[in-house]
């Protein structure tokens, strides 16, 4: 995703967790080891804002994945553990 988009443009066109995670990591470089003026810094802030709400959505949805799936896996052990008592 090029430099720059806004929070909007990056809703309207999602990228992968991957994608978004190492955007952030590079905004964060340049941050950290650069030295950029107030504007460029604002302008970088806000980008990786955006692309760590991307990937808060993206880890919120594998939690609500993860609890869904251990959710299953109690259930079919109690299933199981019902059946072996018969």
């Amino acid at each position: 995703m090029k430099a720059g988009k806004t929070m909007t443009e990056m809703n309207e066109n999602p990228i992968p967790f991957e994608e978004a995670f190492t955007n952030l990591q590079k905004i964060v470089d340049q941050l950290e080891k650069e030295t950029v003026d107030l504007e460029k810094a604002i302008s970088l802030y806000q980008e990786g804002r955006a692309y760590a709400s991307i990937c808060s959505r993206y880890l919120d949805q594998a939690e609500l994945r993860i609890r869904s799936i251990d959710e299953q896996t109690t259930d079919d052990s109690e299933i199981d553990g019902q059946d072996s008592e018969k």
